[in-house]
């Protein structure tokens, strides 16, 4: 399957159940699992839902919110995408650090400066997606609707 098609229309074919179309040909149904959005062959995109609409393409490094889109630098991705790994998207100063800068470069000021930039860009999109900082960790904390929460009850 040609994935560049499926994504380039993906922005309005989220939480369907049967085969849509999109653009003038079918595509396979996409359904959010929680974390990952999936194909209805179970093939992941890599897209993370974020909450109010806005979604994460680890791929293609890409926030996208309906028509807004905005590509994220490699860093500001890598950074997202290990706080959605995360266990409770909470990442100690240190993981931060090992993910970022894995030849040992990483100090709590370059860490600072990666998730300031990464609010940024959350801020931008006006998604409602936070990252908050406490002793020595940072925990993204994404907004979940009560319409998105019964989807994902309904899927599980």
């Amino acid at each position: 399957m040609d994935l560049g098609i499926l994504k380039r229309f993906f922005l309005n074919i989220l939480h369907i159940e049967k085969n849509a179309i999109a653009g003038g040909g079918v595509c396979p149904a996409i359904l959010e699992t929680g974390k990952k959005i999936v194909t209805g062959g179970g093939n992941p995109f890599d897209i993370y839902p974020l909450g109010n609409g806005l979604h994460f393409d680890s791929v293609n490094r890409r926030l996208f919110r309906k028509e807004k889109a905005e590509f994220i630098t490699r860093q500001a991705s890598t950074l997202l995408l290990a706080f959605l790994k995360a266990e409770n998207c909470n990442l100690s100063i240190s993981e931060i650090c090992d993910v970022l800068w894995p030849d040992g470069g990483g100090t709590s000021e370059r860490v600072y400066t990666a998730v300031r930039r990464l609010r940024a860009f959350l801020v931008e999109m006006c998604a409602g997606a936070v990252i908050l900082n406490g002793d020595y960790h940072y925990r993204l904390k994404i907004p979940v609707s009560s319409e998105e929460n019964k989807k994902i009850q309904n899927l599980t």
